[in-house]
């Protein structure tokens, strides 16, 4: 049987999870093209694998 933190680990990841792949959703649904140099906005890709 799990015990309370299990779940609540559980809950987290999932959240977590779905958090990310909204974001990732709503970047593939993004034209980049649309984005130039003068954008004030920038997006920051941080490799966190090391």
């Amino acid at each position: 049987a799990r015990n309370k933190s299990d779940l609540e680990f559980s809950d987290e990841a999932r959240n977590a999870y779905d958090d990310i792949y909204n974001a990732l959703e709503t970047l593939n649904k993004t034209d980049l093209t649309k984005f130039d140099d003068s954008d004030p906005l920038t997006i920051d890709v941080i490799d966190i694998s090391s």
